[in-house]
């Protein structure tokens, strides 16, 4: 998933961890020389797998997977995407 700012691009990743962990990530990437730079983490969140980003409205919207006693549930959670720290 990716958001463009002239020649940067957002890029989001998700990944199994648990909520005190830093699960989401999002990296600027140079379109030009191939670098990718560590902008920010967020934890607070089990299992951020599922992202989404709306471009429109500068939104990511995550989906973590939680189970209780077997049974299993979710919950998602949206953040704001601030365009400026691309450049």
């Amino acid at each position: 998933m990716k958001v463009s700012s002239e020649n940067r691009t957002f890029v989001f990743t998700g990944s199994y961890a648990e909520s005190q962990e830093n699960g989401i990530c999002v990296y600027s990437f140079d379109r030009q020389t191939g670098d990718m730079e560590l902008l920010d983490q967020q934890s607070g969140i089990k299992n951020p797998t599922f992202l989404n980003v709306d471009t429109q409205n500068n939104r990511l919207y995550a989906i973590g997977e939680t189970s209780d006693n077997g049974r299993k549930s979710g919950e998602v959670v949206t953040f704001e995407i601030d365009r400026r720290r691309a450049n």
